[in-house]
């Protein structure tokens, strides 16, 4: 009878344990290091290269976001409309996006949280910041007066209106001052009775006559006091931000 012949497991030579233990120590070392850094290593039919992927851990009990910031409490949509007149935006009365940059541009230039909304403190500080708008602000003085011993003959005086700014308007602030401190010293060079060649523009901001009258001025603005100007051209930069001057509110 012939014996079947029976397999026994292949011998490992010295060489091949000689290159197969390197090789797994190796290997162990790349996986701990790979284990260490929070990655994964691909398989190695990706031709070699090593993907990671990055775990992120939450610790338990840990809050998973921070909580979100309240938002300010906005006043009634008719007083939203007022405000967004006075800052010369569409009275949408909601708060679209528009109206919120706009705000935020104001409270930004008056020292308020900007948020964009328009709540109880920004609504006061916008009715006081436009103030000068509703009240004119100007005391005419008496362009006639009675010469003494004339018999009522009455001549006129310089007709030259005093600037009166109201109680309840809002000062400029050091940052809106900063602003139209540069405005003036490229526009005129802080001459408040400058005028164009043309004629157009003048006075210290270099208003022309259409857009002094959209802040309240009424006559020649080169015509009116420093301090007028000053006021006027904060209402405007209020309203618009630099956009009235392109190059010199750069």
């Amino acid at each position: 009878m012939i014996a079947s012949p029976t397999h026994a497991a292949p011998r490992r030579t010295p060489a091949r344990r000689a290159l197969v233990r390197p090789l797994a120590w190796a290997t162990a070392v790349l996986t701990a290091t790979l284990l260490a850094t929070g990655a994964t290593p691909a398989s190695a039919a990706s031709g070699g290269v090593t993907v990671t992927t990055k775990t992120k851990t939450k610790a338990r009990g840990a809050a998973s976001d921070t909580a979100p910031v309240a938002r300010p409490k906005s006043v009634s949509k008719a007083q939203l409309k007022r405000a967004q007149t006075l800052l010369r935006i569409y009275a949408s009365g909601t708060h679209d996006a528009n109206t919120r940059k706009v705000v935020k541009r104001f409270q930004n230039l008056r020292g308020l949280p900007a948020h964009g909304v328009v709540n109880l403190a920004t609504y006061i500080q916008i009715k006081d910041a436009f103030a000068l708008l509703e009240t004119g602000g100007i005391g005419v003085t008496d362009e006639s007066a009675e010469v003494p011993g004339g018999g009522g003959i009455t001549t006129d005086a310089p007709a030259t209106p005093e600037f009166v700014v109201p109680p309840n308007v809002a000062p400029i602030t050091t940052q809106e001052r900063q602003i139209l401190d540069k405005i003036a010293k490229c526009e005129s060079n802080g001459d408040h009775t400058i005028v164009s060649a043309n004629g157009l523009y003048r006075g210290k901001y270099q208003f022309d006559r259409a857009t002094w009258k959209s802040v309240g001025g009424t006559g020649d603005p080169a015509a009116a006091s420093e301090e007028e100007q000053d006021q006027r051209a904060a209402i405007l930069l209020r309203q618009r931000g630099t956009a009235p001057w392109p190059v010199c509110g750069l």
